[in-house]
């Protein structure tokens, strides 16, 4: 697995960087900076199925004012994202997600 930003690859989910996800409430969950792929050889696809997939959002969320700060990154999987009213949304929980953004359980 590597990120499409490192690649000259290309997959259909490029095109989401940089879109805000929102959870299925509608709640903002960030942007997403990059998407994960997974890259495969020749021998090891289905003759129907392309070499590389994508696998993983990474969606970047700023907190609060303080905009100075590295963003804290989520990752989502790719197929737990739809694309509504040229926005993404994930089928996830953003109150179920804190504990990862915000590192407490």
């Amino acid at each position: 697995m590597c990120w499409l930003a490192d690649t000259p690859l290309w997959v259909p989910e490029a095109a989401w960087v940089g879109r805000k996800v929102v959870d299925r409430y509608g709640h903002e969950l960030g942007r997403v900076s990059d998407v994960l792929v997974d890259v495969r050889s020749i021998d090891e696809t289905a003759p129907d199925e392309r070499g590389v997939r994508a696998a993983f959002a990474a969606v970047d969320r700023r907190r609060g004012f303080m905009r100075w700060r590295r963003p804290e990154q989520l990752l989502l999987a790719v197929s737990r994202l739809t694309e509504r009213d040229g926005m993404l949304e994930a089928d996830e929980d953003a109150l179920a997600l804190r504990p990862l953004l915000f590192g407490r359980e």
